[in-house]
C-alpha cells in the first residue's frame, strides 16, 4: 500500500509549513494554511491533522549547503490515534513529574507515582503496536 507522505518545509518567509501529499507524491491534499515560527508548533498542528490517516510517513525538509535535503522523520504502520495517544501519554506524564515535584506529602506522592507508572505501562503498550 502506498502511504500518503506530510512534508515539513520552511516558506520564503522563513516560517514552518506542512502539507499532506496523496500517494503519487504530487497532489497536495491538505496543508498547514498558516506559517509557524517554530518547527515544534507546526508538527504539533501536523499531528492534530492526522486522525483518520492509517498509513502515512512524515518527511522533513532541510536546507543543506544550498540543497534541499529530504529525511524520513516518522513512518507510520498503524492507525493514527497511537501517535496522538503517545504524544498525549508524555504530556501527562510531564504534567504529573511537575505535580510531584511539588508535593511534601507521602500519601499524594505515592498516589502521584502510581499515575505515572500506569501512564508509563500505557506508553509501552502504545510503542509496541507502532512497531508491528
Amino acid at each position: 500500500m502506498k502511504k500518503r507522505t506530510y512534508r515539513i518545509f520552511k516558506d520564503e518567509a522563513g516560517e514552518w509549513r506542512w502539507n499532506l501529499t496523496s500517494s503519487n507524491g504530487v497532489n497536495i491534499i491538505r496543508c498547514s494554511g498558516e506559517g509557524y515560527k517554530n518547527r515544534k508548533d507546526c508538527r504539533d498542528m501536523m499531528v492534530d491533522d492526522q486522525r483518520g490517516e492509517y498509513f502515512y510517513k512524515i518527511i522533513e525538509i532541510t536546507t543543506k549547503d544550498g540543497q534541499e535535503v529530504e529525511e524520513v522523520v516518522l513512518d507510520i504502520k498503524a492507525p493514527p490515534a497511537i501517535p496522538v495517544r503517545l504524544k498525549q501519554t508524555e504530556l501527562l506524564i510531564a504534567e504529573k513529574m511537575d505535580e510531584l515535584r511539588a508535593t511534601k506529602l507521602p500519601q499524594q506522592r505515592d498516589r502521584i507515582w502510581a499515575v505515572i507508572n500506569y501512564l508509563k505501562s500505557i506508553q509501552t503498550v502504545l510503542r509496541l503496536t507502532v512497531k508491528k
